[in-house]
């Protein structure tokens, strides 16, 4: 059995993001059911901060077969050789069958990274102030969105003749919805790209192939002279929703179309094409195009103590889990107290039966059984419970779909290990947990299946981990603001299967409470905007206090560019279990962009 990998996006990863690796495994043996497995490291063994994830799946690999697997995993600033391995199944010690170091070191950059898609080099042109642009094979893509972390921007031509996969362009266009801004090319070579799956992900519909003798309104646009000389171009119908930015003879060249949090680009032309080759309007054509695109934000991925985070910290006062109630202390007491009275109380006619030896020996063992029932009182069941968690989460919609971001504290009280469920969809696991000398680096294990499974030891008394986990879901719920001389009507559509409770539509610093959003509900509201007085933070009456602080502390970003719509679940979509149970205590807090008519 032999391994080999790919690792990153065009060969390189970038530092302190996540990328995808494609793990190839040859077996030339009998088939056999195995363990892939991919272990990454944070932390420096020299000071004991060591600590690592490993991500794996069970496999089958038949006999004489090659078989790829894709993972994706995180990669710090200075890494160590990312290790992996294949393992024997089943019962007994597991056997390792093959293994393979990759050196990320020599693979990690830190400088923006601008991926490609195309079978020409023809964006080298972008490589400019920190940026490196790759050109990736179009079947070393990621499958996940989470493997598109570490890039700032993607450029769509072709696929060089080779048509992706579902999971690829799926995963693409989940990136794009998490914040990403994908660009597609035109010419000829846009003939491909309905072809290759990406009609869905488009902001226009290609109708067939255009030649113009010039494209005036491109210089405009640029701010420069237009390119010369005839051009082909991809003709297209822009989708509903999208801005055309130039058009020229009724063809739309420049388009530009929100998705989920992210941008999708439409540029009619092929930058590969003669005439665009020495354009000097390129530059500030792709700065009005892609803007500032940057990479998804990463998770703040600061070490902390779990309790100490911003947001679990509010979950913390009101968590069920508390010390025990005065009636309880009282019932423990008594049950020890008592025996111990009624036998120093004894009666006279009774102390010749029981002698001084057996009244101290009862007394010893009543001791030794209240301790006993102390300890496992405190330490396992009425006063310290089992391992729990604290759950807080925000959902930002937009477009039919979410970011689901979650922070997630499981606190052992007695130490051990613990089971974490995530749930069915892709997410990017970080674990932001303090590593220090006094508290040793427990390993994180990430289980790539049907449904992402956490596992992990919390070590000492009274530990506590936090995890970090993000994930895009598909989230049915849309509102559209139309502006009127009194205020206005919203009209939202909540198809999420979820009541959203006391929310609020927030607009140029000015509040209109809606009350609750029933799951299914269709309906246009009165939005007579009301001025706030101060902030947005005390702009806006929220009783309970957990919500009032998470919204005092979000509110900053929100409701900066339009209107948004706010309101709460009473768990995520994407609930974490543990063990099976629910978080002792969760807020989740969900906002929307608002369409604005």
């Amino acid at each position: 059995m032999s391994l080999d990998a790919v690792a990153g996006i065009g060969g390189v990863v970038r530092a302190n993001r996540w990328a995808p690796f494609i793990v190839t495994v040859e077996n030339r043996g009998p088939a056999i059911e195995a363990r892939l497995s991919l272990e990454v490291f944070r932390g420096s063994d020299l000071r004991g901060t060591l600590a690592s994830r490993t991500f794996h799946r069970d496999v089958e690999l038949p006999a004489r077969s090659r078989r790829r697997f894709s993972f994706t995993a995180p990669v710090v600033e200075a890494p160590q050789p990312a290790v992996v391995r294949v393992t024997s199944a089943g019962d007994g010690e597991p056997e390792e069958l093959a293994r393979l170091e990759i050196a990320l070191s020599k693979l990690a950059v830190s400088e923006r990274i601008i991926v490609a898609v195309s079978s020409e080099i023809a964006f080298d042109f972008l490589a400019r102030e920190g940026a490196r642009v790759v050109y990736p094979h179009a079947e070393n893509l990621p499958d996940s969105w989470v493997g598109w972390s570490g890039v700032d921007l993607v450029v769509v031509r072709d696929t060089a003749f080779h048509r992706l996969g579902a999971a690829q362009v799926a995963a693409l266009g989940q990136w794009a919805q998490a914040g990403g801004t994908v660009v597609f090319t035109g010419g000829t070579a846009a003939l491909q790209l309905g072809a290759s799956g990406f009609a869905d992900l488009l902001p226009v519909e290609v109708s067939g192939l255009v030649d113009a003798a010039g494209v005036p309104s491109l210089g405009r646009l640029a701010g420069t002279a237009p390119p010369a000389g005839p051009v082909t171009l991809a003709g297209s119908t822009p989708g509903d929703g999208a801005a055309v930015l130039a058009a020229d003879g009724g063809v739309p060249l420049v388009v530009l179309d929100r998705d989920g949090a992210g941008t999708l680009a439409w540029l009619a032309f092929d930058p590969a094409d003669r005439s665009f080759a020495s354009w000097a309007g390129h530059t500030r054509l792709w700065r009005r195009v892609a803007g500032d695109a940057a990479a998804v934000p990463a998770v703040d991925d600061s070490l902390r103590e779990p309790l100490d985070d911003p947001w679990i910290a509010l979950l913390a006062a009101r968590s069920e889990v508390s010390f025990p109630s005065h009636a309880r202390l009282a019932v423990f007491l008594a049950a020890f107290l008592l025996p111990s009275l009624a036998l120093l109380l004894v009666r006279r006619r009774l102390r010749p039966r029981v002698g001084p030896r057996l009244r101290a020996g009862l007394l010893l063992a009543v001791a030794a059984v209240a301790s006993a029932a102390g300890w496992f009182a405190f330490n396992r069941r009425l006063f310290r419970d089992d391992d729990f968690l604290l759950e807080a989460a925000r959902v930002e919609a937009s477009g039919g779909a979410a970011r689901l971001s979650r922070r997630i504290a499981v606190c052992s009280p007695s130490g051990g290990a613990f089971e974490l469920a995530l749930g069915p969809a892709a997410a990017r696991v970080e674990d932001v947990t303090a590593v220090t000398r006094d508290r040793p680096a427990a390993p994180l294990t990430v289980e790539v299946a049907g449904a992402t499974t956490v596992r992990s030891g919390v070590t000492g008394r009274f530990q506590s981990r936090l995890v970090v986990a993000d994930s895009v879901i598909p989230f049915p719920l849309s509102a559209v603001l139309e502006r009127r001389s009194d205020g206005g009507r919203l009209a939202v559509d909540n198809r999420t299967g979820a009541v959203i409770r006391e929310a609020f539509l927030v607009s140029d610093g000015r509040v209109v409470p809606l009350g609750d959003l029933a799951a299914g509900m269709t309906a246009s509201l009165d939005a007579r905007l009301i001025e706030g007085a101060g902030d947005r933070g005390t702009a806006v009456a929220i009783a309970d206090t957990g919500r009032r602080a998470f919204w005092e502390r979000e509110s900053a970003a929100i409701g900066r560019s339009g209107p948004v719509l706010v309101g709460w679940l009473d768990e995520p979509p994407l609930a974490a279990r543990l063990g099976g149970s629910r978080a002792a205590a969760s807020l989740c807090m969900v906002t929307l962009e608002v369409v604005e008519r």
